[in-house]
């Protein structure tokens, strides 16, 4: 499986402005889509950067490819052009729709005993220039969100080998995604940058997925009971051992405490006029 999302790494007001994207943020997107291999293991299958002027869909070629896989989007990647010919290709794929999103019912599946899922049918969607048509599965549950209210969640897929309860299963693993964001900028430092040049700028992105990668093989090789965050510190501390030495702190056992942290509320930039024009730029590679 496969999650498809991005997010922002913001640049100064001022020494950000070869990545302008609106008044007054500038900032780059990493776009990701995340291989997640079961509960404990994820990493990053293919990554695309760009400037923040850069849409979410405009770099979807260079991210869904593979044919064997279930990708799986949020509401921010809904394009019925696209689902089309992901359906004609045979390309797998679970997509949460907007409240607004239309689709014609066509049949109703039976619905599971004592679950979530509210409804379970074939609709078809039409593209609203092009007038082409594809029949999907439409599937809606309810589930409890942070603020304990009751949401509906609808979303469109073309899997239609396995049951409702394990499509909403597959698209609540698409947090993953975003846990892996907050572990990039807040463990590896891509929050804060080190220089706002372009290319100082691409280079911590790229070296970031390194760690990430490099800790991810050693916890699935060596301890596979620990986190990606504790095995980064152990690398940082006892980076200068010899190669015996830091394998045996690697299999030490790990004393986790609890400790509370007091945020403190994020500051928001003033509101500044830029004239600036949007700087386009897609690195692939």
């Amino acid at each position: 499986m496969y999650a498809v999302d991005s997010t922002e790494i913001a640049l100064p007001p001022h020494r950000g402005l070869w990545a302008f994207t609106t008044a007054p943020k500038n900032f780059v997107r990493m776009h990701t889509c995340l291989r997640i291999a079961d509960e404990t293991s994820a990493c990053p299958h293919r990554i695309v950067l760009s400037t923040g002027a850069v849409h979410e869909q405009e770099v979807l070629s260079h991210l869904v490819i593979d044919a064997d896989a279930t990708y799986v989007f949020d509401r921010g990647y809904v394009n019925y052009e696209r689902f089309i010919e992901w359906a004609e290709a045979k390309i797998f794929f679970v997509a949460r729709l907007k409240h607004n999103n239309k689709c014609q019912l066509l049949a109703h599946h039976p619905l599971p005993e004592h679950s979530s899922i509210r409804l379970d049918a074939e609709v078809r969607i039409t593209h609203p220039v092009k007038k082409i048509t594809a029949q999907l599965r439409l599937v809606e549950y309810d589930v409890v969100d942070r603020h304990g209210k009751m949401k509906r969640i609808r979303v469109l897929t073309n899997r239609r080998d396995i049951s409702a309860e394990a499509i909403s299963e597959i698209y609540r693993g698409r947090w993953r995604v975003e846990t892996f964001f907050k572990w990039m900028k807040q463990h590896s430092n891509l929050g804060k940058l080190y220089s706002t040049k372009e290319k100082a700028v691409w280079n911590q992105i790229y070296l970031s997925l390194i760690a990430h990668a490099l800790c991810e093989l050693v916890r699935l090789t060596m301890k596979p009971e620990a986190t990606c965050r504790e095995l980064l510190q152990l690398l940082r501390i006892y980076a200068d051992v010899e190669k015996q030495s830091l394998e045996q702190v690697l299999l030490m056992p790990i004393r986790r405490k609890k400790r509370d942290r007091n945020i403190r509320p994020r500051e928001r930039p003033p509101n500044e006029r830029q004239s600036n024009e949007k700087k386009r730029i897609v690195i692939t590679e």
